[in-house]
């Protein structure tokens, strides 16, 4: 049997973005959660921009650590595939929960700087 992965999640306070300064309409990407602590790494980000019809919030996810899948020889490890699936769930379902606190002010609070 194999053992199951569960990547470590780092969680970081992001500023309310009505308190961020805009630059060209942009304001400062935040990095709201990191998932792993290995050679495969996931990362939630927040981007904030500025137009006429308000402040918009968009969040993206990278995943470090595959580029060079080839070199590493992740296709021909069981283990490496088990670890990026491992984090490639986590790090869905923290983008999930990014969401989820941003649209209801009340869970806000819990990741505010």
């Amino acid at each position: 049997m194999t053992a199951t992965i569960t990547p470590r999640v780092t969680r970081h306070p992001v500023p309310d973005a009505d308190g961020l300064i805009f630059r060209d309409g942009y304001g400062p990407v935040h990095e709201v959660a990191r998932i792993g602590d290995g050679g495969i790494t996931g990362r939630v980000w927040r981007n904030v921009h500025r137009d006429d019809d308000g402040i918009h919030i968009e969040f993206d996810v990278t995943i470090d650590g595959i580029g060079g899948a080839s070199d590493d020889g992740l296709g021909s490890e069981p283990h490496r595939l088990r670890e990026l699936a491992a984090v490639a769930q986590a790090t869905a379902d923290e983008l999930e929960e990014a969401r989820a606190l941003q649209r209801h002010p009340a869970g806000r609070s819990r990741r505010t700087a």
